[in-house]
């Protein structure tokens, strides 16, 4: 028999990268007729909104400190018992831990743990050795434990977190209809905003340490005088990244554009020539994928999930941490003539069709569930 009521549970259901994805893969298994709900442990955000309006079963634990955790996990147990679902897939550190411990006491059929970072990422070595820990002890109420990049799935089995065997790598998935190429409104958006520069880069992610922006702006002091970055997120460190562009005398080259919607990312992306992510750390890159379904070349670090995504056909990939070699690299990718840096785009789009749509991903979490049946 074939799972047919799947029970997502998530930290946080805002505009996370993993929020998405969560909120995509149960819009997706809905579409297919799945009983689809969605339990995330702190207080709703706009993923749970949006999943609410398209009339799907959304429920918060309202969870804001520890001491609330044993009454969310009574919540937890009722809300499982009820529902009853063949699998629970939870996601990120906190919901992975309360789904295992509380299996003994609702007995779903099948418990899948998906993390999305690279382990112990911008974590001190107190709180990495808690988690493996943590995760060693409540292996066994999971089935599998799963990560969207092959780096940051050898992460965990490298710190111990879990055993090899039960572990599995499965991409994150965007929606390839929203993220596509149009061009037309992004020359109107260049329009718009009154663009002088021939060459635009475009940057996507949270203005944060393992972003590692302050590398980007360094290296675009050594580009030319007729380029333009525009930077997309917000952050801690944005005050600090404003007075970096400054101190290089880069405020006529360099934009802040700060959170956006989805469709708004979409319209930049597609009125900028290239994309470019600087991170030290990647647990993935969904940036880089929605940029790569828009037809743009991009240029990245090794900094984990990237070298998923990049091929030589759709991009560079240079080391992390070095403003030269990123330099380098965007250089190169502004030198190409048009038509090649167009056929660099149709081949980041074929890519992501082919292996990143959310329904292809979608594709192989069912066959992941139905392992367990």
């Amino acid at each position: 028999m074939s799972v047919k009521r799947v029970l997502f549970f998530s930290t946080t259901m805002g505009l996370g990268g993993a929020d998405k994805q969560v909120g995509l893969l149960a819009k997706n298994l809905s579409s297919r007729e799945y009983d689809v709900r969605v339990i995330c442990l702190r207080p709703s955000g706009d993923m749970a909104d949006e999943l609410e309006e398209m009339g799907l079963h959304v429920k918060s634990l309202d969870v804001n400190s520890v001491v609330e955790l044993p009454t969310a996990m009574v919540r937890l147990w009722r809300e499982i018992r009820e529902f009853k679902p063949d699998v629970v897939h939870s996601h990120m550190f906190h919901s992975i831990i309360l789904s295992r411990i509380i299996r003994p006491f609702v007995s779903p059929d099948t418990v899948i743990s998906t993390t999305h970072n690279i382990f112990g990422a911008a974590k001190s070595k107190r709180t990495k050795l808690f988690r493996s820990i943590i995760y060693r002890l409540t292996d066994s109420f999971s089935n599998l434990l799963t990560n969207v990049s092959e780096k940051g799935m050898e992460s965990y089995i490298k710190s111990k977190s879990v055993p090899r065997d039960k572990t599995r790598v499965v991409h994150n998935g965007i929606d390839t209809h929203e993220f596509r190429h149009r061009r037309a409104e992004g020359h109107e958006l260049r329009e718009k905003y009154g663009l002088s520069k021939p060459f635009v880069w475009i940057a996507v992610g949270r203005l944060t340490e393992e972003k590692d922006y302050s590398t980007l702006i360094t290296a675009f002091d050594f580009l030319s005088d007729d380029v333009a970055l525009w930077i997309v997120g917000t952050g801690d460190l944005k005050d600090k990244l404003q007075g970096l562009v400054k101190a290089y005398g880069l405020d006529d080259q360099i934009r802040f554009f700060g959170a956006l919607q989805p469709d708004e990312i979409c319209s930049h992306l597609n009125a900028a020539d290239a994309f470019v992510l600087s991170s030290k750390q990647e647990g993935f890159g969904i940036a880089i994928v929605e940029a790569m379904a828009c037809q743009l070349p991009v240029v990245t670090t090794k900094s984990g999930g990237p070298q998923d995504i990049v091929t030589e056909a759709s991009g560079k990939i240079v080391q992390t941490q070095s403003p030269k070699q990123l330099a380098r690299a965007m250089d190169e990718v502004m030198n190409k003539t048009p038509s090649k840096r167009d056929k660099m785009g149709v081949a980041a789009r074929e890519r992501v069709v082919d292996e990143f749509s959310i329904e292809s991903i979608t594709n192989d979490w069912v066959n992941v569930y139905n392992e367990f049946e």
